[in-house]
């Protein structure tokens, strides 16, 4: 499948598109886990992707810098309060902040997926599906 065509798909997923608050696993055992020195999610790669500071995200968000600081270095929790408030400053949504690194994504594909209106997605779906059919010979 075309990578292209992969991300878009995973990000029509629940685990992309909203949180897993359903899931039966705890928030942290579900989060990336590349290294146990790393934090377990990509929230300072998601806001170096976006130009802004530690000082301009918190701004945004209503807190303070050295929270922001916390929370990158993984020594305060990002819990699902923080990432539902961090999310739309960032541009992307609670479940990216966890899972993608941004760096790793094609930036075109997530900037239009996300441009796309909620209620418009499934036909989204249906047309990158058309694409992935055609793509694969089915």
């Amino acid at each position: 499948m075309p990578k292209g065509l992969h991300i878009a798909n995973s990000l029509a997923t629940r685990s992309v598109c909203r949180l897993r608050d359903d899931a039966d696993v705890p928030l942290r055992q579900t989060a990336n886990m590349e290294s146990p020195d790393k934090p377990l999610h990509h929230l300072r790669d998601w806001r170096n992707y976006r130009g802004l500071s530690q000082e301009d995200l918190a701004e945004q968000i209503g807190t303070t810098k050295s929270v922001i600081s916390l929370l990158e270095t993984g020594e305060r929790q990002l819990s699902p309060k923080w990432l539902f408030r961090l999310a739309p400053a960032l541009k992307t949504k609670p479940g990216a902040i966890i899972d993608h690194n941004p760096y790793e994504l094609p930036r075109d594909v997530i900037d239009i997926w996300l441009e796309i209106d909620e209620q418009q997605r499934p036909q989204a779906m249906k047309v990158l599906e058309t694409f992935r059919k055609v793509a694969s010979g089915s």
